[in-house]
């Protein structure tokens, strides 16, 4: 017994999977279509059966057949195309919105383009957005954190971030200075990542003046074990875990990640000396999380993570590595009546060190000129109401707050030996209120007004410096204190439009795997992807 796979337009499907499955006792028998859309099984069955095709990109056909009917002519299966699902974006509103209906600028990346790229770590997976860049072109694979700011259309082209970058709505930008630390997210972890182009500061602040990142995470089902590893060129092993479950009205999972790398010389060959070394790097992050529904819509969980990376920036005596622990515990409380409410709260500590040289002009001598130490801490609670009103309106409104402290203690030396300690620091309180209407006007007219109130508090500034000599003296210089309050006002109108843009790129996947990334200097990775439970 055999058959033809066609499209809707009557051109041949390849690849597809028939699926052949008796009547009477467990009988199964699978084939797959050529390149000219035929499949074929050895017998015909004698009595009913059900014939199930599936093709990717179309939907899936059943169909119940007599015994007998498929051995007198072959069987004409037509596969129609399928469905459109349209994407929706949590990001652009603050609450579920269609991408078609929202008037910002938004990239979703789902989980499978995630997974059919060749990033190694959650910036190379952004790359492909375009727009998206880091304030150097090294990746965070070899760069200093310092240096790993995010900018979205080339705003904030600087170290300290001018977007907001978000894990489940707790934010990842270091509290002290902006950056981030885009080792932190465990790639198997993530359900789809939610790019927002674009200023945002009617929503998310004042730090989102270039626009927002937000990692969604996934959502513990039945039983799931994901795990992706490979090892590449330059001494490249990484590894990323994730493995979820539930029990009852319990949710857990686990994440983890490890990447380290041998790094190259970031110095050009011809203007290498002896204290150029490879840029090598070594992170590994793990966290546990676990949620409860509580019933009537509500449910609450918390989410413990750490993370600790070292790095060799390209001489012996240069070096930096970070440890960052952090918590977060919220819920979501969904009613019909009174809409839904999203509660987040996190608090995090964290400890940079670095150190500064100084080199000859023929790069063979370096000096140590100073030893930084940087501890910062924060701390932050948001509560969110959204709730449709009508059939074309939906509003959403809350508060955010939140407290960072941060230090920079610094051991100058001259000539190789300490000369002073300087040391400088403060705090800051933030407080937030706004609010958004979205109102559909038309089918092809969206207006969505938006407003925020934030108020700030910047205070204990001060510098201390303190002379390691004989007539050593300590100076300390402390800054007043600061209170500022902004409003912002915003209303957005989008039309229905056709635009396209374009992103040249340095990174190519082969296949769902083994990957290959290609780009200066040359480097290659082999790998594989393992995934169990439900999808």
């Amino acid at each position: 017994m055999g058959g033809v796979v066609v499209d809707q337009n009557g051109a041949p499907v390849t690849g597809a999977t028939v699926t052949l499955r008796e009547t009477g006792p467990s009988s199964v028998e699978q084939s797959t279509t050529d390149a000219r859309g035929e499949f074929d099984f050895d017998h015909a069955p004698s009595r009913g059966f059900a014939l199930t095709v599936e093709a990717r990109g179309f939907e899936m056909f059943e169909r119940k057949v007599n015994g007998g009917e498929g051995s007198a002519a072959p069987l004409r299966v037509v596969l129609a195309p399928a469905a459109f699902a349209e994407r929706v974006t949590v990001t652009a509103s603050r609450t579920e919105t269609r991408l078609g209906e929202t008037a910002a600028s938004v990239v979703v990346l789902s989980s499978d383009e995630l997974e059919s790229t060749a990033a190694l770590a959650a910036d190379d997976a952004l790359r492909q957005v375009p727009g998206f860049q880091l304030f150097r072109r090294t990746g965070s694979r070899a760069a200093n954190p310092t240096a790993q700011g995010v900018s979205l259309r080339g705003v904030g082209a600087s170290g300290a971030s001018r977007a907001v970058v978000l894990y489940d709505g707790a934010p990842l930008n270091d509290p002290f200075g902006g950056w981030v630390y885009w080792g932190r997210v465990p790639l198997e972890s993530l359900s789809r990542v939610e790019v927002l182009r674009g200023g945002a500061s009617s929503l998310y602040g004042s730090g989102a003046l270039g626009g927002v990142v937000q990692f969604v995470p996934r959502r513990p089902k039945d039983k799931e074990l994901r795990l992706e590893t490979s090892y590449g060129s330059q001494n490249t092993p990484d590894a990323s875990l994730y493995a979820g479950a539930r029990r009852g009205r319990w949710d857990f999972a686990l994440a983890a990640q490890d990447f380290s790398t041998g790094g190259y010389v970031l110095t050009d060959r011809a203007e290498r000396g002896h204290v150029d070394t490879p840029a090598a790097s070594r992170g590994a992050d793990g966290e546990a999380y676990a949620g409860r529904e509580l019933g009537g819509g509500l449910k609450l969980f918390a989410r413990a993570s750490y993370y600790g990376e070292s790095r060799r920036n390209g001489t012996p005596l240069q070096f930096n590595r970070t440890h960052i622990r952090q918590f977060v515990a919220g819920g979501d409380w969904n009613t019909p009546r009174a809409g839904d409410f999203t509660l987040r709260s996190y608090a995090s500590a964290e400890v940079f060190d670095q150190s500064f040289t100084s080199i000859s002009a023929d790069r063979n001598t370096e000096t140590l000129t100073r030893l930084q130490r940087v501890p910062a801490q924060g701390v932050g609670l948001s509560l969110q109401w959204s709730r449709p009103v009508g059939a074309r309106n939906s509003v959403a409104a809350g508060f955010e707050a939140g407290e960072e402290r941060g230090a920079s203690d610094e051991i100058v030396y001259t000539a190789g030996r300490v000369t002073s300690l300087v040391g400088a620091g403060g705090r800051e309180r933030s407080l937030g209120l706004f609010a958004r209407d979205i109102l559909r006007l038309t089918p092809r007219l969206i207006l969505t007004p938006g407003a925020r109130l934030d108020r700030w508090h910047i205070g204990d500034g001060r510098q201390t410096t303190r002379t390691l000599t004989r007539a050593g003296a300590t100076a300390v210089v402390r800054l007043a204190d600061r209170d500022e309050t902004a409003l912002r006002r915003i209303a957005r109108g989008v039309e229905a439009f056709v635009a396209a843009e374009n992103l040249t790129g340095r990174r190519y996947a082969v296949g769902r795997t083994p990957v290959l990334t290609l780009g200066p200097p040359l480097f290659v990775r082999a790998g594989f992807r393992f995934r169990l439970g439900a999808r």
